[in-house]
């Protein structure tokens, strides 16, 4: 199986995606929240901004680093959905085939 993407070539031994395969990758996403953790500790040590000026615009850089702090975890999770879509796919083409199907029943 080949895989081509402009530049970008890869070609998969036969028989390497299997059913436990794809079932480890979706728990690999699933147990892989340590850039949650990491976001949430930068999070952490950004100052709240409050200078102590009446009428000062508070910390826009730390304002700033949050929202981006922020894009990455919604850009990780988007692409963690778009694996998931990726792997509900290859086990439904691994399922539908007649080795795994069960025998009809007389």
């Amino acid at each position: 199986m080949t895989f081509e993407n402009n530049s970008i070539q890869f070609t998969a031994p036969e028989g390497a995606y299997t059913i436990p395969y794809i079932l480890q990758q979706i728990a690999t996403i699933q147990a892989d929240i340590g850039y949650v953790s990491a976001a949430l500790e930068q999070l952490s040590k950004i100052s709240d901004g409050n200078s102590g000026n009446p009428g000062s615009p508070g910390d826009i850089a730390g304002e700033a680093k949050a929202k981006a702090i922020r894009d990455v975890i919604i850009h990780r999770e988007e692409t963690n959905q778009q694996l998931l879509r990726l792997y509900e796919k290859m086990y439904d083409d691994l399922t539908s085939r007649p080795e795994h199907n069960s025998p009809e029943q007389p």
